[in-house]
């Protein structure tokens, strides 16, 4: 008994779950739909083994950088003990889904969370890249309607 409570209490601590999941979740898609990205939505299990699993899984370097890029993500809490829903679900900027991930998928043969499956499944719903000649268009049309200046910045996130 007393491990069981210590691990849900190492799974809550290393990934806990928002406090106002709705702010956290709009807060999620207004950055993707800012920044160009996807919104990653982590829902927690009812087991804590798993969560404590994942959070290490999505703490990994190659995974990390993936997420630090590329999604918004977002943890909340599972409605229900007995419903398992999916694990992981990446949301367009709009709001519509776009591919779910549950926890069986995301077991490898000897039943662990495998972090080649996640990258790949990560690296598959990336978002495509904005055309930066378009946006710069947009920009300066914007600029001249608003009669405001306009400052680029040339940069790359790495």
């Amino acid at each position: 008994m007393i491990a069981t409570l210590l691990l849900a209490t190492c799974a809550l601590a290393q990934n806990p779950p928002s406090p106002n999941p709705s702010a956290e979740v709009a807060k999620a898609f207004a950055l993707a739909k800012a920044e160009n990205r996807r919104v990653l939505l982590i829902q927690e299990d009812a087991d804590p083994a798993v969560n404590t699993a994942l959070s290490a899984l999505l703490k990994s370097s190659k995974i990390g950088r993936e997420l630090m890029y590329e999604y918004a993500k977002v943890t909340v809490a599972s409605d229900s003990e007995t419903a398992k829903p999916a694990l992981l679900q990446i949301f367009r900027a709009e709001g519509a889904v776009l591919a779910s991930l549950p926890e069986a998928e995301l077991r490898n043969q000897a039943g662990e969370l495998d972090a080649a499956i996640l990258l790949q499944f990560l690296q598959t719903h990336e978002a495509e890249p904005w055309d930066a000649l378009e946006v710069l268009k947009t920009a300066r049309l914007e600029a001249v309607k608003t009669n405001k200046r306009l400052f680029v910045h040339l940069g790359a996130p790495w």
